[in-house]
């Protein structure tokens, strides 16, 4: 699926979480899993592993699961 828009990449579903990176519009992340609002799984470019904001993504993050 491809980022919408910029939003950052977490290391975990929590508010507080630490930033590892962002995924920047139409970037490729690969769902993996489906957590609450958040997406996990991996930014295709680089391996980056780590949670992504559902409505970031261009379409449902239920039909990549």
């Amino acid at each position: 699926m491809a980022a919408t828009r910029a939003t950052p990449i977490l290391a975990s579903p929590s508010a507080d979480a630490e930033t590892l990176g962002t995924l920047a519009p139409g970037e490729i992340f690969d769902v993996l899993e489906i957590a609450s609002a958040l997406t996990w799984g991996q930014r295709r470019s680089d391996g980056l592993v780590g949670y992504v904001a559902r409505d970031a993504l261009d379409r449902p993050a239920e039909e990549a699961a």
